[in-house]
């Protein structure tokens, strides 16, 4: 490469030429381009920039998209072997087996999640995923008694697999220290409650839920499967067997609300949004992204006497159709005015109530509830719990048949391809607990 065709430029800062060379994953997940710092004087600059050049192209013919974390550190720390990281090395290794000799399963992780972010850009994942498949792989790798992140990919081998999944499933169960009770009285109520005013929580170290456990098990397991599908690493012969982990787990009740927790919370909103919100989580069997995704398109003969609600749920994409109580057709008939983007349910500023990116999560049924919950002085149960509730109140009412259709469980069996499902039955089952509903609230 001619080091005459190869610009730098100043920076001012920190008096230093600079040159943007290739791509490297940043915080995001995403491949940015990356800028390299070549020192103060410029001639060694350009003919540092000329060999970083050179490098990001001999990358870019294996196959790389990104710079490999080994490199870029060798790079801040000057060493003479920089060279023989990557590009065309003097011993007349190749650029791909020199790539994979130094690979570590930071840079492999890096990889990962550069391709998942090329994946939310298309659409195939959402944004929620790969921030926690983020956060869960770092914390897998990062945070073991022998950290394995720094190791060679390629060095990995069954008896460090089992020793991180026994690790992770060995840890005492249970919840992450003792949470600061919101309270119910006072000026901490409400919208004063703030999160720099209530009590830390203590914090007891080494324990993790078993599902917190089991995500990052999982997303060992995805990362592993994605090096050994792309050739970059081999799996062992036992793979699939050291991923078979029990994990003893107190079988208790479901939580659900009682029927006068439900009045309770129905009198503590101070709107007909919030109001709404509960009617559709009880009538419809709707948890948080149901309500957040819940269309105007499936709302059927609103203005009719029959009014209902038709979607394919969206976890399972199960068929569903919930008979509207007459409270519930009435406040939707108010908010349909105020509706935008097609979406039933907004936030006072016309926003969707949940919102997600690579970096950050809102959600307004959360935060909503939480001052509702507040209010009412019940238990601090999820939202969620309003569709566990009205589950169990439609089994009680009209067994388990109709408890599956309000939840849009898949039917077992083959009949489910040959015969449709009795809507009616749940339609009376949800006229029943209507009624139930009412009795409690006067």
């Amino acid at each position: 490469m001619n080091k005459a065709t190869l610009s730098v430029s100043r920076h001012a800062a920190s008096k230093q030429y600079v040159r943007y060379i290739g791509q490297a994953v940043g915080r995001d997940g995403q491949p940015k381009p990356k800028c390299f710092y070549l020192g103060d004087d410029q001639a060694a600059a350009l003919a540092v920039a000329a060999r970083l050049r050179g490098d990001w192209a001999a990358l870019k013919a294996s196959g790389a998209t990104v710079w490999p974390t080994a490199y870029l550190e060798a790079f801040q720390r000057g060493r003479s072997e920089l060279g023989a990281t990557v590009g065309p090395l003097m011993t007349g290794q190749s650029v791909a087996d020199a790539v994979a000799v130094s690979e570590t399963v930071a840079d492999a992780r890096a990889a990962y999640l550069a391709e998942l972010g090329q994946r939310l850009a298309a659409g195939q994942i959402s944004a929620a995923f790969v921030r926690a498949t983020t956060q869960h792989l770092s914390v897998a790798f990062d945070r073991l008694p022998t950290p394995l992140a720094d190791r060679p990919l390629r060095s990995i081998g069954a008896r460090d697999i089992q020793a991180a999944i026994l690790h992770w499933a060995s840890l005492p169960m249970g919840k992450v220290g003792n949470q600061a009770k919101r309270p119910t009285t006072g000026e901490g109520v409400g919208y004063r409650w703030r999160k720099n005013s209530r009590p830390r929580p203590k914090r007891t170290a080494k324990r993790i839920s078993p599902t917190y456990a089991k995500h990052l098990i999982k997303a060992m397991r995805l990362l592993l499967n994605w090096c050994h599908d792309s050739e970059r690493w081999d799996k062992p012969r036992r793979f699939e067997k050291l991923f078979k982990v029990k994990f003893q787990v107190e079988q208790r009740e479901a939580e659900r609300f009682t029927v006068d927790e439900l009045a309770k919370l129905y009198a503590a909103c101070q709107s007909d949004r919030h109001r709404l919100w509960i009617l559709l989580g009880l009538n419809c069997g709707l948890d948080r992204t149901g309500l957040a995704t819940l269309d105007w398109s499936m709302v059927k003969g609103l203005d009719s006497d029959q009014p209902y609600i038709e979607r394919l749920r969206h976890k399972s994409g199960i068929y569903s159709r919930h008979t509207l109580w007459d409270e519930t057709a009435k406040l939707l008939r108010m908010t349909k005015g105020t509706a935008r983007r097609g979406l039933v349910c907004l936030t006072e500023r016309g926003q969707p109530l949940l919102q997600s990116t690579i970096t950050s999560d809102r959600d307004a049924v959360r935060q909503a509830w939480r001052y509702i919950l507040d209010r009412s002085g019940v238990r601090r149960l999820s939202y969620g719990k309003l569709r566990k509730t009205g589950a169990w109140m439609i089994k009680v009412i009209h067994g388990l048949e109709a408890s599956e259709m309000y939840l849009a469980h898949s039917e077992p069996g083959m009949n489910k391809h040959y015969a449709g499902r009795d809507w009616d039955k749940l339609a009376t089952a949800l006229s029943v607990m209507g009624e139930q509903l009412r009795a409690s609230v006067q």
